[in-house]
C-alpha cells in the first residue's frame, strides 16, 4: 500500500484487514481478481508469507494457472495519489521523476485514458511516478520553477527529502503519446545523471540533523492502551514522520 496508507483512511483499513487488525507501513497479500485472499494470511512481505524467493515464485506460478488474462490489449491504470504532497515524497523515496498531470475534472477521464499507454510503455513503466491534480490544488506551493499555465503535464524532479519538486519541463495536455514518451525517456536519463544514489542510513541521519519531517494526514503508530492517543514505538517518540 506504500506511504499513501498514511494519507488515506480507507487504504489504512484495508491494510488492517490483511494484517489481522494491525497497521504497518508494508503489507503483502495475494488476491484473486475478485479480491479474495489466495493465501491463509497476509504478512509484511512475500518472504514472510512463502518462506523463500523460490517458493514465492513457484507459488505465484501455480496460482496464475487458474487465472488466464481475458483482455491482453487492456493497459493497466496509471497511478494517482491522494495528494501531490504524497506523490513528491514517494517519488523522492524511490528516486524517480514525478509526472504531474494538472487538468480539470471534465478532462480527467480523457487524460487518464491517454496515460494508460504512456504509463505502460517499456521505457516508462517502473521509472516514474504519476499523479493527477486539479488546477486549484496545493501543487503550486510544492513546486518551484517556471509554470507557464495552470494546466499541463509537468515533469518534476523531487528534492532530496521529498518536500518539494523542481519543474524541469511543462508539456501541453495535447502532446502526442510518442512525443511525451520521448520527453520522459530523456528526462529520466538526465535525472539519473544528476541524482546521487541515496544511502538509507546516512539519508536518515542527515534528515534528522536538518530536522526534516514529513507530516502525515493519519498519525502513525497504534493506540495500544485505549486512551485515544496514538502511541509511538520505542526510539521514535520524537519523530513525527519518516523519510
Amino acid at each position: 500500500m506504500r506511504i499513501d496508507s498514511y494519507e488515506n483512511k480507507e487504504n489504512q483499513e484495508l491494510v488492517r484487514k490483511f494484517l489481522n487488525g494491525r497497521f504497518e507501513n508494508t503489507a503483502f497479500v495475494l488476491l484473486s481478481p475478485d479480491g479474495k485472499p489466495l493465501t491463509r494470511k497476509g504478512s509484511r512481505s512475500p518472504l514472510m508469507t512463502f518462506g523463500s524467493t523460490q517458493t514465492t515464485v513457484d507459488s505465484m506460478n501455480i496460482f496464475s494457472l487458474d487465472y488466464v488474462s481475458k483482455n491482453l490489449e487492456q493497459k493497466p491504470d496509471p497511478q494517482d495519489f491522494d495528494s501531490v504532497k504524497t506523490s513528491i515524497n514517494v517519488a523522492s523515496a524511490d528516486q524517480r521523476p514525478l509526472i504531474l498531470i494538472i487538468c480539470s475534472a471534465d478532462q480527467r477521464k480523457r487524460l487518464f485514458e491517454k496515460m494508460r499507454y504512456v504509463f505502460s510503455y517499456k521505457d516508462v513503466i517502473g521509472r516514474f511516478h504519476f499523479d493527477f491534480e486539479t488546477p486549484n490544488g496545493e501543487w503550486k506551493k510544492l513546486l518551484y520553477g517556471n509554470i507557464k499555465s495552470d494546466e499541463g503535464i509537468f515533469i518534476v524532479y523531487p528534492d532530496e527529502f521529498g518536500q518539494k519538486g523542481r519543474i524541469v519541463k511543462q508539456l501541453s495536455l495535447e502532446v502526442s503519446n510518442r512525443n511525451l514518451v520521448n520527453e520522459l525517456k530523456s528526462s529520466n536519463i538526465q535525472f539519473v545523471r544528476v541524482t546521487p544514489v541515496k544511502n538509507y542510513s546516512s539519508h536518515i541521519r542527515k534528515g534528522r540533523a536538518l530536522n526534516i519531517f514529513f507530516e502525515y494526514e493519519i498519525p502513525y503508530g497504534e493506540d495500544r492502551n485505549g486512551d485515544g492517543i496514538i502511541d509511538h514505538r520505542g526510539g521514535i517518540q520524537n519523530r513525527r514522520g519518516r523519510q
